[in-house]
């Protein structure tokens, strides 16, 4: 057998493949859109960053170039005040040609005032060479330490192979300032070559007479960098023209080449790279940051909207769920209820919990199954409640034409040996019996039926001492279409229960009474009546399930419970008995009826 998904698997696939999927792929699009303009967006802005700083880097440097000249315009005053005039350049040769006394106090004086020049500058050096060649050397330091070694400053700077012809400012790498005594201070030099401008020689050159070195301070070169407030942990390397690094924040690195290690860090991907151009001093700037840093904050952003998705796709597979599973609840509901209707259970109810169209659905479905077990008890059941007053009133199955020609022999039989009695007897008999299991026809005249009376009643006075006086005022009787044998069971009940104790004599009668909607058909008794407490048992009777009331000998009231359940089966719960009585007075049991009966039951 083929199985088809429910509405509950499709309305979920449905849901997925046209809600969940599309919003899952639409923010995954997003999200990786977001990161990548992200990346763009930092690396212009560490570009820009690192362009500004190298920027930054040459205006410094510019400064302390700048600083280096100050031996070109530098003069000292009658009272030894240091001033600079910017028309004479030969003071500092001709504080190099003075006695060696004179030479080394003008020439601390003169180191002194390049050194305040700026206050990052932690110490100014001066190597000369006298007029007959000998090297002259000059140091002065904020901190007035000790200089310990000429030797080992001449090295760190690289005097030796320094040329001795250029004319611009010469870049030394980051380095410790050890050459004094005590001191460990991480500095760089910028050291500038110093030229007789009085003479011209040949190929516009000048003699040489010695270099200017300022040490400044590497925290200068920090506050380049952490002006521009860049966050995480990042790598900044300074590098010259030759590819070493002149400084850097990892200090392993400064005074080696760094190009290697770097491109092996991009090859590795675990760094982004960022650099300037050279400046005019032949310095660039690079940045290298871990992707991991850089990121860091977006990729958090990430996790979080992942996590909001992945809540929100929870949140709503849930909803949907439990939106499926109350819209298919009730159906399946309905689906179970309608199963007990095909085996015959037309009470069942569906509980009605919402407004919506499920709602509306269940109410309708009950007033389904409640029209429909009124049609089954109006055409079904009053069918069978007609043959069990038939088969109550005969006991027994009887064959209708074998029983015909028996009573009639009798009769004939009767009427040949002059008995007048019986034969009338017999006859009233054999009219209703066949009345009774002649042809089933629902619904008859009220003449017949009260003619089928008449004949009863005949048959008691016959059989009983005394007599039963029967009066009948119905007008119009042919004209009302009553249910079939709904008036002998009350006769019968009456004399039973009402006449039979009271020593066999009495009257009953039957009238009739005719309102806008409702035809009473009244039986009367002068019996000995009932109490209260009775007619209440028998009303309960007639409104419960049992068939009638059971006593030690037999079942009693049966007729009367028979007759009100076909009158409320055909007609409705507002049709049936009614039951009042007084002791030793008699009862009246009265039969409602619609006015146009026929109507109804059709």
């Amino acid at each position: 057998m083929k199985k088809h998904l429910s509405l509950y698997h499709k309305f979920a696939i449905m849901l997925i493949c046209a809600g969940l999927l599309p919003m899952g792929i639409l923010c995954s699009a997003m999200v990786n859109k977001m990161f990548g303009e992200y990346r763009l967006s930092v690396s212009s802005n560490y570009s820009q960053v690192t362009s500004y700083m190298n920027l930054s880097l040459n205006d410094m440097v510019k400064n302390y170039d700048d600083t280096t000249k100050m031996m070109y315009y530098y003069d000292m005053e009658a009272d030894q005040q240091a001033v600079l005039t910017y028309g004479n350049y030969d003071n500092i040769r001709q504080i190099l040609l003075q006695e060696e006394e004179n030479r080394i106090a003008d020439m601390e004086r003169f180191l002194q005032t390049v050194q305040s020049a700026d206050g990052s500058i932690t110490a100014v050096h001066f190597i000369a060479q006298d007029a007959v060649g000998e090297q002259q050397d000059f140091h002065y330091n904020t901190a007035s330490n000790y200089f310990e070694d000429e030797q080992i400053f001449e090295n760190v700077v690289g005097y030796e192979n320094m040329s001795r012809t250029t004319r611009t400012a010469m870049m030394i790498p980051t380095h410790k300032n050890s050459y004094y005594h005590g001191a460990d201070k991480q500095v760089f030099t910028i050291a500038r070559n110093y030229f007789d401008l009085t003479r011209m020689k040949a190929g516009n050159t000048y003699d040489y007479l010695g270099t200017l070195f300022i040490d400044v301070d590497v925290k200068r070169l920090e506050n380049v960098y952490e002006q521009t407030h860049l966050s995480g942990e990042n790598e900044i390397y300074i590098i010259d023209s030759a590819g070493i690094c002149f400084f850097s924040t990892d200090s392993a690195s400064i005074g080696k080449k760094v190009e290697s290690t770097i491109a092996e860090e991009q090859e590795l991907s675990t760094s982004i790279t960022m650099e300037s151009d050279y400046n005019s001093y032949g310095l660039k700037t690079r940045v290298v940051m871990e992707t991991d840093e850089v990121y860091s904050h977006i990729r958090y952003l990430q996790r979080m909207i992942y996590i909001i998705l992945a809540v929100s796709l929870v949140v709503l597979a849930w909803g949907a769920i439990v939106f499926s599973k109350r819209l298919t609840k009730p159906i399946h509901s309905m689906m179970d209820k309608m199963a007990e209707i095909e085996t015959g259970n037309f009470r069942v109810k569906i509980p009605v919990t919402s407004n919506d169209e499920i709602g509306v659905l269940s109410e309708r479905f009950n007033q389904m199954s409640q029209e429909l077990e009124r049609y089954i008890n109006q055409v079904y059941v009053a069918q069978v409640k007609q043959t069990e007053a038939e088969m109550t009133a005969l006991r027994s199955q009887i064959y209708p034409h074998f029983l015909y020609n028996t009573l009639e022999v009798i009769r004939m039989t009767a009427l040949e040996e002059r008995d007048e009695t019986v034969s009338r007897m017999i006859e009233a008999l054999s009219v209703q019996i066949h009345y009774i299991i002649g042809t089933v026809q629902d619904m008859v005249p009220l003449g017949k039926e009260v003619e089928i009376v008449e004949k009863y009643i005949y048959l008691l006075n016959c059989r009983i001492d005394g007599e039963i006086a029967f009066h009948s005022d119905i007008k119009n009787e042919s004209s009302f279409i009553v249910p079939k044998l709904i008036l002998q069971p009350i006769v019968e009940n009456a004399y039973v229960h009402g006449i039979k104790p009271k020593e066999g004599s009495g009257t009953i009668r039957i009238d009739t009474e005719e309102s806008e909607k409702e035809l009473i058909i009244s039986v009367m008794d002068n019996g000995i009546g009932m109490s209260k407490e009775e007619v209440d048992r028998i009303m309960r009777l007639l409104e419960g399930n049992a068939i009638g009331i059971k006593n030690e000998h037999n079942w009693q009231s049966i007729g009367l419970k028979n007759v009100h359940d076909r009158v409320r089966y055909l007609y409705g719960k507002e049709y049936g008995l009614r039951i009042s009585s007084s002791e030793m007075v008699g009862t009246i049991v009265s039969i409602v009826l619609p006015l146009n009966g026929k109507e109804e039951s059709e």
